[in-house]
C-alpha cells in the first residue's frame, strides 16, 4: 500500500480516439478542464498501450536481442527538474525494464498528458507504441505480457512514491529542461554492451554529445519500432 502527503487522483478516460482526440470533447481534456481547476498537480503519471512487448525491424532486433522486449518509453520528464532524477532512480529499482527516455516531442502528444501539457501540469507519459496488433482482431488478451505490465505498475508505484516525497511542485515550462546527459544516462542503463553498436549502427561511433546526435538515435529507433 502507498502512504501518501498529497491526495492521489486515479482517473480512467474515454473518448481518447478519433473524432475525440485533440478536440474540447477528449476525455481527458474534459476532466482536466471541468474538474481539476485550483488543483496544484504534483505530476500527473499517463500510461497508455504499455502491456505489450515492443518488436524492432533488422537490424536493430538483432542488435538488441531481448531487450526489445522489455523496453517501456517515457516522455515528460523534461517538464519538471524534479522528474529526470526520480525517473533515473526509479529505472535503477528496476531490473525487469529497459527504460527508454523520450523527449515528448520525438513521438507528440498522443494520448491523453496532451490536456496536462497543456494546462501546464508536469507530466509522465509510459508507452510501448502501439504494437503490431493495435486496434485488429489479435489486439487481445493473448498480446499482453503480464510480467512486463506488473513491472510497469511497480515502477510507477515508485515514482509515485518518490514524487509525493518532493516539497514543492513548480508547473512545467513551455520550454525543454535540459536533459541531454540524463537521456544517455538512462540509454546506457537500460541497453548495456548493445549501446556501442547501436551507436556505430547509427553512424555515432564517437557517442552521443549532442542533441542533434540524441535525434539522430531516438529518430532510428523509432522507425524501428514494428507498429
Amino acid at each position: 500500500s502507498l502512504e501518501l502527503k498529497r491526495d492521489l487522483v486515479i482517473a480512467v478516460f474515454d473518448s481518447e480516439e478519433p473524432p475525440y482526440f485533440h478536440t474540447n470533447l477528449m476525455g481527458s481534456t474534459r476532466f482536466h478542464q471541468d474538474h481539476c481547476q485550483g488543483f496544484s498537480f504534483a505530476t500527473a503519471i499517463i500510461m497508455d498501450l504499455i502491456g505489450h512487448d515492443v518488436e524492432l525491424t533488422a537490424p536493430f532486433g538483432a542488435i538488441l536481442p531481448g531487450a526489445a522486449r522489455e523496453l517501456v518509453a517515457v516522455m515528460g520528464y523534461e517538464s519538471q527538474p524534479f522528474l529526470a532524477t526520480i525517473l533515473h532512480e526509479a529505472a535503477e529499482n528496476n531490473d525487469a525494464l529497459k527504460i527508454l527516455p523520450l523527449l515528448n516531442r520525438y513521438m507528440g502528444d498522443m494520448s491523453d498528458h496532451y490536456a496536462f501539457r497543456l494546462g501546464g501540469v508536469p507530466y509522465l507519459f509510459l508507452t510501448c507504441g502501439m504494437g503490431k496488433y493495435y486496434h485488429t482482431r489479435l489486439d487481445d488478451l493473448r498480446w499482453i505480457n503480464f510480467d512486463k505490465t506488473h513491472a510497469i505498475a511497480m515502477l510507477v508505484k515508485e515514482l509515485v512514491r518518490n514524487i509525493d516525497g518532493q516539497s514543492t511542485a513548480a508547473n512545467c515550462r513551455s520550454e525543454e529542461y535540459d536533459t541531454l546527459s540524463f537521456e544517455v544516462g538512462l540509454i546506457n542503463n537500460a541497453l548495456g554492451p548493445a549501446v556501442p553498436h547501436l551507436l556505430n549502427y547509427c553512424g555515432l561511433g564517437n557517442g552521443i554529445n549532442s542533441r542533434n546526435d540524441m535525434d539522430r538515435l531516438i529518430n532510428s529507433l523509432i522507425a524501428a519500432i514494428q507498429n
